[in-house]
């Protein structure tokens, strides 16, 4: 019976989670009305790369540090990855021309370096720790001031504590597959997967059709470059 009752309760947890996932990804779409979960327009290497060459703006550590314009309110972090997400996209990420998710079953996602060099970048594992890095500045530097200072009950402070400990493994680049990790890089990509901006009419699928050769990164992951639908 003990193990019927685990086994149910196990079963319980993951229920909720994905519940939570995907409560966490309508509240994404919702803020993000160019946003569609059923986008899968094949756009060429050529069309995303030369736009992102003319338009994104060079991710450089000035650019990432817009986060922190408000003092950090350690509360935020009590919900775990989603509010990390959200202020993400809100700050650093605001504006479409910062990341272009390619291909969102695996996290896909290209940017721009500060030498005008276009990154792919799969599951975000180059672009996360700079992200995280000026949010976990600036968070520890509240959560040193302790509870009482930040207004919070013991409890949800050791809540942030744990949130904040998680993010700080991400801003060091020693977590890059952890389920935090996965649900901040999800939510960033699904905010930028429309890639519709960036195809001019009857440019559509127009080069890299059949007999092409298919494209790996760096990593050695076949690239398909295409926004798709979701997993």
């Amino acid at each position: 019976m003990d193990g019927k009752m685990r086994e149910m309760e196990e079963k319980m947890v993951k229920m909720e989670e994905k519940i939570k996932t995907l409560r966490i990804e309508n509240s994404v779409l919702k803020e993000n009305p160019r946003v569609t979960n059923n986008v899968n327009i094949k756009i060429s290497r050529l069309v995303v790369q030369e736009h992102a060459k003319e338009h994104f703006v060079p991710l450089t550590n000035t650019v990432l540090k817009r986060s922190l314009t408000v003092r950090p309110d350690l509360r935020l972090l009590i919900d775990g990855a989603a509010p990390v997400a959200k202020l993400i996209l809100q700050t650093s990420l605001a504006g479409r021309d910062k990341v272009a998710c390619t291909d969102l079953s695996r996290s896909i996602g290209l940017w721009k370096e500060i030498d005008s060099t276009i990154v792919v970048d799969p599951r975000l594992c180059k672009l996360m720790p700079r992200l995280c890095r000026p949010i976990y500045s600036g968070y520890k530097h509240v959560w040193e001031e302790g509870a009482e200072a930040n207004g919070m009950e013991f409890e949800d402070f050791q809540k942030a504590t744990t949130v904040l400990g998680k993010l700080g493994k991400i801003a060091q680049n020693v977590d890059k597959g952890s389920r935090f990790y996965n649900e901040i890089v999800k939510l960033i990509s699904i905010a930028n997967c429309d890639l519709t901006y960036m195809v001019e009419e009857g440019e559509e699928g127009e080069e890299g059709e059949e007999g092409e050769e298919h494209e790996h990164d760096e990593d050695g992951i076949s690239i398909d470059y295409m926004s798709s639908d979701e997993d």
